[in-house]
């Protein structure tokens, strides 16, 4: 109970989750906290609309692969945390999977 506490209180103004309470949100920030929500299957703590939030925000970091913060270049690390965060969140369908392979 009191990791998905910390975790919520992590959650970001800019939809994703940051490193602690307060800070902006952050690729690899976003891939831990709801892997560990999924994992502890605390996932429905977050709302349909923090949800949203959160895929938005991943999807926004899609270019030639993800970045794992705003105005940064791609690379293949955020790749997987940002894809691994779209797909524990169902939001696969919405991914350009060719340009990401580029």
């Amino acid at each position: 109970e009191l990791a998905t506490e910390f975790i919520m209180r992590c959650l970001s103004y800019d939809g994703a989750f940051g490193l602690s309470p307060g800070q902006e949100g952050h690729g690899g920030s976003t891939f831990v906290c709801v892997a560990a929500l999924s994992l502890m299957g605390q996932l429905g703590v977050l709302s349909a609309r923090q949800r949203q939030r959160i895929l938005h925000w991943c999807l926004n970091r899609q270019g030639q692969g993800y970045t794992g913060r705003i105005n940064k270049d791609p690379d293949s690390c955020y790749s997987f945390w940002v894809g691994a965060t779209i797909e524990i969140l169902g939001g696969t369908r919405f991914t350009h999977a060719e340009g990401n392979r580029e």
